[in-house]
Order: structure tokens, then sequence, then C-alpha cells
């Protein structure tokens, strides 16, 4: 089983012309959002969904003055279903350590009809370690090319890294 999390991301356009004092101007703009799955649970997390949405809804959700991001819904389902996006989008998987913490993954093809990279990258492969309010550390990019071989975000070749 795995947990379907979606989520809505919103930008603050008052916030861009801000200088810092009074009230923040608001006008928000509704701009997609992510989905994110906790795959491999077992029978008893199945049977515990929501305690697991509570801790990582704070590593998740964010707000400031000029971004949020939210949990509009999730859902729990059965690993023969489809995860619940869209056939462009492609999900973060979430990944709980030992240490308790989660670290978020995903590998975006570059091979299907939607593609948006370069030709010669395959897929671009993405992680990080998730910290409260949506925060990010340890962010690592890299790109698999169709010849094989890796690169980072300024076209060196790296070994592949697990």
């Amino acid at each position: 089983m795995f947990i379907a999390i979606q989520t809505q991301h919103r930008e603050n356009y008052g916030a861009h012309d801000w200088d810092g004092k009074g009230e923040c101007p608001q006008y928000w703009k509704y701009k997609g959002g992510e989905t994110y799955i906790i795959p491999g649970l077992s029978v008893a997390e199945a049977m515990d969904a929501q305690a697991i949405i509570d801790v990582v809804a704070p590593l998740i959700e964010q707000s400031n003055e000029g971004w949020q991001e939210y949990i509009l819904d999730w859902q729990l389902l059965d690993d023969s279903e489809e995860v619940p996006c869209e056939p462009w989008d492609t999900p973060w998987s979430l990944s709980k350590q030992a240490n308790g913490t989660y670290v978020a993954f995903r590998e975006i093809d570059n091979t299907t009809e939607y593609a948006y990279m370069r030709r010669d990258i395959a897929a671009e492969i993405e992680s990080y370690l998730m910290v409260e309010a949506g925060g990010r550390e340890n962010y690592l990019a890299k790109y698999k090319m169709t010849d094989g071989s890796y690169t980072d975000w300024q076209g060196n070749r790296i070994a592949e890294v697990a």
C-alpha cells in the first residue's frame, strides 16, 4: 500500500513589490501543486495512515508572505493502483530514514512526449532531506544522459550515485 498526497501552490504577486513595511499586499494566484507518495506501507502503517500524514505535513507545508504550499487531499491506495497525478507530472517519493527523517526523491523521465529538457538528457534525478516548513537540505540534482553517463547541473561528468 502507499499514500498519495496532493498539494496546492499559491504565489502572492503582491509581495513582489512590497518594501517589507506595513502589511504585505495580498494578490494570491494558484500555481499548480505537487504529488508526494509514501510507498511500501505495512498493514499496520496503512491502518494508521493519519499518523504518517501528521508527521510529513509539517515537512511539506509552507507559508510566508510570498508563497504557500498546503495539502489538499491524501489517499491510501493499493500497490496495484496508479498514482493519482497528471501524465506530465512526476511525483516525489518520500522515504523514512533510520533516524526518523524523510528524504524526497524523484526521477523525471525526459524521453516521453512531455519532455522539456535538452534531448541529450534522458532523466533528471533529484533528492533532498525534508525539514520543517517545506525546507530542503542537501538538495542534489543530477542528469542521466542518453549515452548512459551522469552529469551535474553544470554539465560536469559525475559517477553514478545511488
